[in-house]
């Protein structure tokens, strides 16, 4: 992509750009990112995460399948 077309697609609203989890959650687990401050989102997002699949479970199995 030429800077032209990146300066167009910036003011036209085109432009996106996209994280992959699954890579970001690899290279931290390699041992490949260095930054504090990435890897500790990194930490938080990630028991955010556990947290909040563990409660989804408890949720489904102690509440009445009409709250669920």
């Amino acid at each position: 992509m030429t800077h032209d077309d990146f300066i167009l697609g910036y003011q036209r609203g085109r432009l996106g750009s996209s994280v992959s989890a699954l890579l970001m959650f690899r290279l931290f687990f390699a041992g490949r990112i260095r930054e504090k401050r990435v890897m500790i989102s990194l930490i938080w997002w990630s028991f955010a995460l556990l947290l909040l699949i563990g409660l989804s479970t408890i949720g489904f199995l102690y509440l009445p399948a009409l709250w669920a």
